[in-house]
């Protein structure tokens, strides 16, 4: 009985240890500043009127700093454990690198974050698993596609490994464009570039989900005793664009509608779980008169009634 006990205490002791040094890792992109969009000819694409057009964003960087701030500050991840591109800093290469850096990292109990801001698009890919539209959607790095079924392979591998993973978009998934607008003391801009913008270096580069196992198949080689979990924070439906947002006075920053939202509820209830915050976010949005729907996926039925880090 006394060895029965000394054993479970030994192991109990270990389990404590286990948690206690457990880390939060991330990666976090954040780009406003795009690539200026050519024509056929190389030339600097014109709108109708002859005006330059630009797909540059506002609030993608404001966002990223925004998870960097909350992590440190509310969740006590250490400062040395966030990696972050901005802008010209997020290339193919860049994300590779940092996303190797992240897998390096972590361990079965640790957890990892990633957040991205920026254009999101739909472009037909062959080498993709087929969808029923036939189009892929993407994330747009500088020089570089990164398909949605590339992280969901790094979500399922960092899961059998033991680690539980969160991955925020505010992005679009979505072909849509439309001009800026002013909406109730705000400029709005979509999130979306069409493929037909894209420039041929971002199409011709993109990594695929077989690349996305490979990346995470050092964490994977040995399945953990206990899985992780995962969950996908989205800004918007798979068919809608979502809004970057910046205001017409100095209160507040540019920033994505989603994330903007997101910071509010985060920095006075850092521990509310998912599912309850993406219901305050589609209630804010929805008052707010944003079309866009955040929803979320998950990797099983107890991770959203878990805080977005924890």
């Amino acid at each position: 009985m006394k060895k029965t006990l000394l054993c479970f205490l030994l192991a109990a002791t270990a389990l404590l240890s286990a948690v206690a040094s457990a880390e939060t890792y991330a990666v976090i992109i954040g780009i406003n500043d795009y690539p200026e969009p050519l024509d056929r000819n190389g030339n600097p694409l014109k709108d109708e009127d002859g005006n330059l057009i630009s797909d540059d964003l506002m609030g993608c960087v404001n966002d990223s700093i925004f998870w960097k701030d909350l992590l440190i500050k509310s969740y006590g991840v250490k400062g040395q454990n966030i990696r972050m591109l901005l802008d010209k800093q997020a290339t193919e290469a860049n994300f590779i690198k940092e996303m190797r850096w992240l897998i390096s990292m972590a361990k079965p109990g640790d957890r990892i974050f990633f957040s991205y801001s920026g254009h999101g698009a739909q472009v037909e890919l062959a080498d993709q698993p087929e969808e029923a539209d036939g189009l892929t959607e993407v994330i747009c790095l500088q020089d570089s596609l990164i398909p949605d079924n590339f992280f969901g392979e790094v979500a399922k591998n960092f899961r059998d490994a033991g680690i539980d993973a969160t991955f925020s978009f505010d992005s679009c998934f979505s072909g849509g464009i439309s001009r800026d607008v002013v909406m109730n003391g705000r400029i709005l801009r979509n999130k979306a570039v069409p493929a037909t913008r894209l420039n041929a270096k971002q199409k011709a580069n993109h990594l695929t989900a077989i690349e996305g196992a490979g990346l995470t198949m050092a964490i994977a080689t040995t399945r953990a005793i206990k899985s992780g979990s995962y969950a996908f924070l989205m800004a918007s439906a798979e068919d809608q664009t979502s809004a970057d947002v910046q205001f017409l006075n100095d209160k507040y920053p540019p920033q994505g509608a989603f994330t903007f939202i997101v910071k509010a509820i985060l920095t006075d209830e850092p521990t509310i779980s998912i599912e309850a915050l993406i219901e305050e976010v589609k209630s804010a949005l929805k008052a707010s008169k944003f079309d866009q729907i955040p929803n979320a996926e998950y990797s099983d039925s107890k991770r959203p009634a878990k805080p977005v880090i924890g």
